[in-house]
This record gives C-alpha cells, sequence and structure tokens, in this order.
C-alpha cells in the first residue's frame, strides 16, 4: 500500500497561479513562453461576471500577453469587472513544479480602466455566482486534464449540486470514484514537487471537483484525490431518502480521523511510512461487515457496487498473505469465527472460501508464516 502522508492545509485558490504570472513578468526563474496568435475571442457573458485579484501587484496591461505594456498594478483583494474577451492564447508558465497554461482576460476597474490580466491570477467574486465560478475553472481543469476529462468533471459538479435523492446521489458518487480513478495519474504526472517549503495550491480543484480532497501521498512526493466524507454527509442529509445516509455513515466509520478516504481504513493501524498491521481481531472488521450487509438490501441498494467494493477490501484485508496482525491469536480466532458463523448476502461463496482457507490458517500461523501479536508489550 502507498503511504498516507499528514495531511497539509491548501492555500487560497488561485494564489499560485496568480504568483506565475507576476514572478514570470518579472523575469524569475519561472519559465514562460507565449504562444504567437494575439487575437481575442468574444465572450458574450450571460451575466456580469466579477473577478478579485489574488496577490498584491497583479499587473493590468494594455494588451494580452506577458510582455505587454504595463498600466498599472492592481492590490489584493481588488475588484474586477469581466470585459467579455478571453485571449485566443495561453501563456505557459511552470511554478513549483507544476506546468501551468493559462489565458489573458480583458476587464475592468472599478475606476472604468480597460486592460489584460492573467487569468490564472484571478478568482471569482462571491457575488459572482457558480455560473462565474464554472468559467474559470474550466479553463484550468481543461489546461490540467484536456477537453473530455473537463467535460465529465463539469457533468459531475453538476450532477452533485443537481441531485434530490439517494439514487441521484448514488449515481454522482459512482462516477466520481471513475472520474477521479482518470484525474489520479494525470496528477502524478503534471505535479513535480520541487521544493517542498512552497507546495502548489491546489484547493481550486476543490471547487472543480466537489467532496474529493487533493492530499499528498508516498512521502509527500504525489497529489492523491481522495473521497471527503464530510461533504457527502452534507449532501446526503439534503437529500431523499436513506440509502444515501446508511452508505456514508460506514464511510466516515471507516475514516473516522478526518472523514477523508486514504489508504489505511479504521481495520488497519499504521505504523511507517509504508505500512503497518490488520486490527483483526478487534471487531471491527465483523462490525464494519454487518452494516455493509444492512445497507446491501439483497444487492438492491443504489450505491451496491461501492458497497461491494468496501467489502472486498475489508476480505482482502483479512486474507493478504503480506498482511500482519496486531492482536493475538486468540483475538483473531474469535473474530474470524463469528464472522464464518454469519450467513451473508454481501459476501460471495468464493469470499466464504478463501475466510475459511485463512481461518484454518490462522490456526498454524508459524506454519504459515503470519505474523500475530504485533501489539504484545506495546499497549495495544
Amino acid at each position: 500500500m502507498p503511504r498516507m502522508y499528514n495531511r497539509h492545509a491548501l492555500l487560497a485558490l488561485g494564489a499560485a497561479f496568480l504568483m506565475s504570472a507576476c514572478q514570470s513578468e518579472s523575469g524569475s526563474r519561472e519559465q514562460t513562453d507565449a504562444k504567437s496568435s494575439v487575437d481575442a475571442v468574444e465572450t458574450p457573458p450571460t451575466e456580469q461576471v466579477s473577478f478579485t485579484v489574488q496577490v498584491e501587484g497583479l499587473r493590468l496591461r494594455s494588451e494580452a500577453g506577458p510582455e505587454a505594456q504595463v498600466i498599472r498594478t492592481l492590490t489584493k483583494g481588488e475588484l474586477l469587472i469581466d470585459a467579455g474577451e478571453v485571449s485566443d492564447f495561453t501563456t505557459p508558465i511552470r511554478l513549483r513544479g507544476i506546468d501551468f497554461d493559462e489565458p489573458w482576460i480583458k476587464v475592468r476597474t472599478t475606476d472604468e480602466e480597460t486592460g489584460w490580466v492573467y487569468g490564472g491570477a484571478l478568482n471569482p467574486a462571491m457575488q459572482a455566482g457558480p455560473e462565474a465560478a464554472s468559467l474559470l475553472l474550466d479553463k484550468r481543469l481543461t489546461t490540467f486534464f484536456g477537453e473530455s476529462l473537463t467535460r465529465r468533471i463539469k457533468e459531475y459538479r453538476d450532477q452533485f449540486t443537481a441531485a434530490t435523492n439517494s439514487e441521484d446521489l448514488a449515481a454522482v458518487y459512482l462516477d466520481g470514484v471513475d472520474i477521479s480513478e482518470q484525474m489520479n495519474p494525470v496528477l502524478e504526472e503534471r505535479i513535480t514537487l520541487d521544493d517542498y517549503d512552497q507546495l502548489p495550491d491546489l484547493f481550486w480543484l476543490e471547487q472543480a471537483f466537489p467532496a474529493y480532497q487533493p492530499t499528498l501521498v508516498a512521502e509527500g512526493t504525489i497529489y492523491y484525490l481522495f473521497a471527503d466524507y464530510s461533504d457527502w454527509l452534507e449532501k446526503a442529509r439534503m437529500t431523499e431518502g436513506s440509502e444515501d445516509d446508511a452508505f456514508v455513515a460506514i464511510a466516515l466509520e471507516l475514516f473516522p480521523q478526518d472523514s477523508i478516504a486514504h489508504f489505511y481504513p479504521a481495520y488497519f493501524l499504521q505504523t511507517w511510512d509504508y505500512g503497518g498491521h490488520s486490527l483483526l481481531g478487534r471487531g471491527i472488521h465483523l462490525d464494519l461487515l454487518a452494516k455493509l450487509e444492512k445497507a446491501w438490501k439483497g444487492g438492491k441498494s443504489a450505491f451496491a457496487p461501492a458497497i461491494r467494493t468496501m467489502t472486498q477490501d475489508i476480505v482482502q484485508d483479512i486474507t493478504d498473505v503480506d498482511n500482519s496482525y496486531w492482536e493475538d491469536q486468540a483475538a483473531i480466532a474469535r473474530e474470524m469465527q463469528a464472522i464464518l458463523d454469519r450467513k451473508w448476502e454481501v459476501l460471495t461463496k468464493e469470499d466464504m472460501i478463501a475466510l475459511r482457507a485463512r481461518s484454518r490458517q490462522f490456526d498454524e500461523p508459524e506454519k504459515h508464516q503470519i505474523p500475530l501479536d504485533k501489539g504484545s508489550g506495546m499497549g495495544g
């Protein structure tokens, strides 16, 4: 299993993008290379879109591009109004290990000055509404993930907002799992962490892809998107039906520390960078299986595929030949027997065969080289 790194606080949306624009204009070590076309594309607004400047010193320019004449510098928090034009070229910038590629946006200040600013330097103002937020976020998503995946992310975001019942939310959840699995390799490829004192700002991903949290893993070398079950809980409380509430409640028991999924659920104790020990013998596996069985509803739950995945993970933790176990043989034998004595619908015939075989191995742990009782003498 990859290592779960300590969770880092993510900064305000767009700060890293703005710093990249400001640093590139002043001739810093960051790399920039504007593409050649200079025509602008008109974008007739459906509403008045406003933005706020995120960092002190953003330059308002007479034309789009990092070499254009500076009209003046803008202050952090200054309000700008979208003037309805976006450059048809982007400016590639490498900042804090990430290659960004943002367009330039024509804006108007509150003093009626008109000019161009780097799009990554802006954040939709609170009063701008969801359409304005989508405008900026989708531009950034396209740079990172391409048009096809960005389209799926946008659809997911819209469906998450629109979900009104358990069935809707289940469909969104399952879609989100699939999308995140496609986004994670892109994040790993696109982000190279060069300076651990200046981590990239990915807070915008939380807005673009709700109910997911970008988190550092693998000794802090990779960003990975995990489900944030506190967000799913909030949404489930707003929808009709109880299936989503039951499913999220189980997920929160799996990841009780901060409600964010990671590589080590509650039934596994991480004791070092890349691993730890199964907690089989404490009753956690049995309790979770019983709750998953109830939520399963004979396979008729809208969350059935996700419930099945959670169940398979629990069975894998019990039967993994590479696992070691925190509890002693007697405690493990008691929980295994309790699991085997029950009739399950959520467990398949193959699951039960694997569990029975593993139970017999626990009877002779030395013979099968199963490390048990790792918590002995450690206050476990």
